[in-house]
């Protein structure tokens, strides 16, 4: 981010609009603007529904890649970051700062720690060059380019108001098809995980939190917590709200604020 780079290089009339041509993990979330059946492409994007977009990717990708999760979450999330907190805002300023217009700056400022993660990382690379060409957002006129907009500042209008299309379009990775970095090792003791608690991955349910402490099925069984224990590692703190759930020597850190997403000028 930070003003080096351009416009958007997809024309919104070449988006992704056929209901086949959505990644897989868009059906995951009940968002309109996720959905096929959204055509509104013109129609402006809000600073709530690129927060709920980050949200959703991130989680997309940490079930593929939750090595890579990490490290996007790491350059994207927290204070003096693009996004504070991804937590549901509490009051009702930062309700209403969630319906402010989402300007392109910002949305390169989200988007780009995805971007550079899996462009740097070996076994991503050439697959999100290949995504790029799928989502016809590639720089015709710059094939180093890794962004889905142009290289060039030329052209940056970074305080213009971003539209629906262009949100779908900077995140339409199929990160569902993200390229495994895990070990076979490291799946046999998850799987060996599943049959001490009784139950094999096939009917684990992964979008359903079978001890109500906030994290998926399946989370909880790429982060390494009990599925069935609200208190994983039985520090006295739920699952979601602790910072390690299975250190009971790392305690929660709660980040209060509402949700701000820093312009390329501002960082």
């Amino acid at each position: 981010m930070r003003g080096k780079h351009g416009a958007f290089c997809t024309v919104i009339g070449m988006l992704l609009t056929a209901q086949g041509q959505d990644p897989e993990w868009w059906t995951n979330w009940e968002m309109p603007v996720l959905t096929g059946d959204s055509t509104n492409h013109h129609g402006p994007a809000n600073l709530g529904q690129a927060k709920l977009m980050v949200a959703a990717a991130l989680e997309a990708l940490r079930i593929e890649r939750p090595d890579l999760a990490t490290q996007v979450e790491a350059e994207l999330i927290g204070a003096n970051k693009p996004i504070p907190t991804l937590d549901p805002p509490t009051t009702q300023a930062a309700i209403e700062a969630n319906y402010s217009p989402l300007n392109l700056g910002q949305l390169k400022s989200i988007s780009t720690p995805f971007y550079d993660v899996l462009h740097n990382e070996t076994t991503t690379s050439s697959w999100l060059d290949s995504e790029l060409i799928h989502a016809q957002t590639k720089d015709p006129n710059d094939s180093s380019n890794h962004y889905p907009w142009t290289s060039s500042t030329a052209d940056d209008a970074n305080y213009g108001i971003a539209n629906l299309g262009q949100l779908k379009a900077v995140f339409s990775l199929r990160l569902e098809k993200t390229p495994s970095g895990m070990s076979q090792s490291w799946v046999d003791a998850q799987l060996a995980r599943l049959a001490a608690w009784g139950i094999p991955l096939t009917k684990l349910r992964r979008e359903e939190d079978y001890d109500g402490d906030g994290l998926t099925n399946y989370f909880e069984f790429l982060m390494g917590t009990d599925p069935f224990d609200v208190d994983s590692d039985g520090d006295g703190l739920v699952d979601s709200e602790d910072l390690d759930p299975s250190n009971p020597e790392v305690n929660a850190v709660t980040i209060v604020g509402t949700l701000r997403i820093l312009t390329p000028d501002r960082r």
